[in-house]
């Protein structure tokens, strides 16, 4: 049953996304030095400072991915000043978007009803909840990968400047991360099965090259806003090359990638259930008198969650953070199945049912709140920070293996080696000779041991920093900050009293 009341439609799905975004923003300011973070957060939130202070990517700085993040962390920046708090609002806010794309992909499909449901679907998965307020690159790309469907949709009713913008939103979602490049399936579908407006404003529909033609040339628009960036000869060779590397020294997986997807699944079952039904109406077993809109068939989504999870299958290596990619489909068939069950149902007969399924999915949710979106504080990062910025003045730089710690006391880490993770270790990327190298540069003045990775993966330039670095400042179990000089002695002058982020 098709709402006669699209607006209030839209109002309830504002109202999802606004109440998401103040628990996902409560979140972000209760933990300034939080417990559970991801290394890649470190990594690309001292990235994005050294690219603000002018340290060009993809020359000085490696980085594994395309720049959209960065580029928008730095603006970030701009507004909150280098801080954890700003570069987390960029997912944040991009959650957001992604929770409106959600639902202006059904509303388009005319059924907002269904686009509630599945902002609903994904505000309550815990890798979406997660995904919103972690700096990575999978909450941006695929919001807009979301977006860039939905302008499709929209396009496809009638608009040459939607299929640009769309265009658009797709190349930046690539340029985020090249994982958004699955959402070309469901755009392509869109282009295939589009058809003009019907009634009095009827007319011919546009040949799909013109929508191919839109949708390359926002693209364009979108690749040379950032050429300045990507228009230099390493770029393809740390974004592209560098996993291919790192592919093949890890060795490919497609078994356990599977079982992981499938965990994913059987851990948000409600949302799977849902997606379930929603396949089965996507043959037109359960509403065969349903009418499609111009550009829409309701197995898109269901071809776009089958993409996604051949392109999980393929990622090597494959992080928990990257099965957020499945959200997007699954919550839209969710939506579309929760929906047919309500549209299907007479009232007296949904009742029962209704309140046992209400109480299993609140058990559900009450569950499954993910571990890393509870506010708190690690009391040892807040000691380390503070020491660092105690300890090493505010122009020296530091050797890591967690650039966390010193973007939180607001100390630079040598361009090269933002990210010295296991991986890039493992595909020779980053060769100990470039780290034992950075030890004698003048403008290093500490080295901090914090996650174990040159422990494990570089034992002997641990070795090699204990003896050039002999003076600890910090020893938490594992964990050292190796001063070049002692605290406070001349050629170490002592900086602040506190982190400055």
């Amino acid at each position: 049953m098709r709402s006669a009341r699209p607006a209030y439609w839209a109002a309830l799905a504002a109202c999802v996304a606004v109440a998401f975004g103040l628990w996902q923003a409560s979140q972000i300011a209760a933990a300034p030095f939080p417990v559970r973070y991801d290394y890649d957060e470190g990594v690309y939130a001292e990235t994005a400072a050294a690219e603000s202070r002018g340290t060009p990517l993809y020359t000085d700085v490696f980085l594994s991915q395309p720049p959209g993040l960065i580029v928008a962390v730095r603006a970030a920046y701009r507004i909150g000043g280098e801080t954890l708090q700003a570069a987390r609002a960029v997912p944040l806010f991009a959650s957001l978007v992604w929770v409106g794309a959600l639902f202006t992909i059904l509303a388009a499909a005319g059924r907002p009803r269904a686009g509630v449901l599945a902002a609903c679907a994904a505000a309550g998965n815990a890798a979406f909840a997660t995904a919103a307020h972690t700096v990575q690159m999978e909450a941006p790309s695929e919001a807009l990968a979301a977006a860039a469907v939905a302008l499709a949709l929209l396009a496809s009713h009638g608009g040459t400047f939607l299929w640009v913008l769309a265009g658009a939103a797709l190349g930046l979602a690539a340029l985020t991360k090249f994982t958004a490049l699955v959402a070309v399936l469901p755009v392509a579908c869109i282009v295939a099965v589009g058809r003009a407006r019907t009634g009095e404003t009827a007319e011919a529909p546009p040949h799909p090259w013109n929508a191919v033609a839109a949708l390359a040339l926002g693209a364009t628009a979108a690749a040379l806003s950032l050429l300045p960036t990507i228009g230099v000869p390493r770029f393809l060779a740390d974004t592209v090359r560098y996993h291919a590397v790192a592919a093949r020294a890890i060795g490919a997986a497609p078994v356990p990638h599977l079982s992981a997807i499938g965990h994913f699944l059987a851990a948000a079952w409600p949302v799977t259930a849902a997606a379930a039904l929603g396949a089965w109406t996507a043959r037109g077993a359960a509403v065969p008198d349903r009418v499609p809109p111009p550009g829409w068939r309701p197995w898109i989504p269901l071809a776009w969650l089958a993409a996604e999870g051949a392109a999980l299958a393929a990622i090597t290596p494959l992080w928990p953070h990257h099965l957020v990619l499945l959200v997007s489909p699954l919550a839209l068939l969710a939506g579309m199945g929760a929906d047919a069950a309500i549209g299907g149902t007479s009232p007296r007969a949904l009742r029962v049912p209704a309140a046992v399924a209400l109480l299993l999915v609140l058990g559900y949710l009450g569950a499954s709140v993910p571990a890393g979106a509870r506010p708190d504080q690690s009391g040892a990062l807040r000691r380390a920070a503070e020491t660092l910025a105690r300890d090493v003045p505010r122009t020296g730089t530091v050797i890591t293996d967690d650039p966390m710690v010193p973007f939180l006391a607001g100390r630079r880490v040598p361009p090269g080696l933002i990210d010295t993770s296991e991986v890039r270790i493992d595909a020779h990327a980053l060769p100990e000779a470039a780290l034992d190298a950075a030890l004698s540069a003048p403008d290093v003045h500490a080295v901090l041991l914090w996650r174990g990775t040159f422990s494990r993966a570089v034992p002997r330039f641990v070795g090699r920093a204990s003896v050039l670095f002999p003076f600890p400042a910090l020893v938490d179990g594992g964990r050292r900050l190796l001063l070049r000089h002692p605290p406070g002695a001349a050629g170490s002058p002592r900086a602040d009293p506190a982190p400055t982020r």
